[in-house]
């Protein structure tokens, strides 16, 4: 992998083996922006495959025995048929409040302290620059948002008891956790999701690693081209990292009948395991795929287009 070195009288990068007259580095208000625009795209377009797949995470809580959706499309049908065509979009407004903060934190946070990794690092930006980077800043957008995630995902599986949902909206939902469960509710999963920064961490680098490859024959910053780079960085990062899903998403939900089953990461991997065995780690892999691998390419298309506009 080549090496970018940032000059020390500015923020100029310059490669080592040719100088790349590529511009000064975006303002961190338009990475900001770019990134939050991005993933409010990215959530909208893939909403109801995502709540399919939490579906399928959640399915085999309180010891039900869990369903084999094959196809996204098939899961999606089947919760449109039982629960009407708003339930494809149940926990969207959550979700949007969720990620356009998560995704402008997270570009902002990475790109800032890529910045700061490579001064110390001799103005060298390389892969261990952008792994350190990409953690940091996973493990602070995690910490930020948790609490909406916390509520994104207990709008999308419940289930009525008596005909009756336990949480009427987000601000309903909100209540009831800090009322029953105090603080500390809102914290759930968030172990889970300093695991899963992981994941992150592997995407910016494998991404921009993939941006120092050039496709032949084509003009490499076409749409197209950076959605197949970001995709397919996206899918490697995810087949590595995606038990934590499953984890995570078992902490969120609550209480089943009154009783917690999943109190902490390492136990509701013990659980997991005892009850289900391996495979269940790695339930709804393929409707995951198929809501993060586009959403990731989206977020990273939008953003690389907002920042090549204003570096004009």
């Amino acid at each position: 992998m080549h090496a970018t070195v940032y000059r020390k009288d500015g923020d100029i990068p310059v490669n080592k083996k040719k100088k790349d007259s590529n511009k000064n580095p975006p303002h961190l208000g338009i990475v900001t922006i770019a990134g939050a625009l991005g993933g409010m795209l990215g959530a909208t377009i893939t909403c109801p495959i995502e709540v399919s797949s939490l579906h399928k995470s959640a399915d085999f809580a309180g010891g039900k025995k869990p369903r084999s959706f094959v196809l996204a499309a098939r899961s999606i049908r089947n919760i449109y048929l039982n629960e009407g065509f708003g339930a494809c979009y149940k926990g969207l407004g959550a979700n949007l409040m969720g990620v356009i903060p998560a995704k402008g934190i997270n570009f902002w946070a990475y790109n800032s302290v890529k910045r700061s990794l490579s001064e110390f690092n001799n103005g060298i930006e390389n892969t261990y620059v952008h792994l350190a980077a990409g953690f940091i800043a996973g493990c602070a957008t995690a910490t930020i948002t948790n609490p909406l995630w916390v509520i994104k995902t207990r709008m999308q599986v419940q289930k009525p008891i008596n005909g009756i949902l336990p949480y009427s909206g987000n601000w309903d939902c909100f209540v009831k956790i800090l009322r029953y469960e105090g603080i500390r509710g809102f914290t759930r999963g968030l172990t889970a999701s300093y695991v899963g920064s992981i994941e992150g961490t592997l995407n910016w680098a494998f991404y921009e690693h993939s941006k120092k490859l050039k496709v032949p024959y084509v003009d490499n910053s076409m749409g197209y081209v950076i959605f197949a780079k970001a995709a397919l960085c996206k899918t490697a990062a995810t087949l590595l990292s995606y038990p934590h899903e499953v984890i995570r998403t078992r902490l969120r939900e609550g209480t089943t009948g009154g009783v917690l089953r999943y109190t902490g990461f390492i136990q509701s991997t013990k659980l997991i395991f005892k009850e289900e065995g391996i495979l269940a780690f790695y339930r709804g892999l393929t409707t995951h795929l198929l809501r993060t691998v586009p959403n990731s390419a989206i977020v990273f298309v939008v953003y690389e287009a907002i920042i090549n506009h204003f570096s004009r």
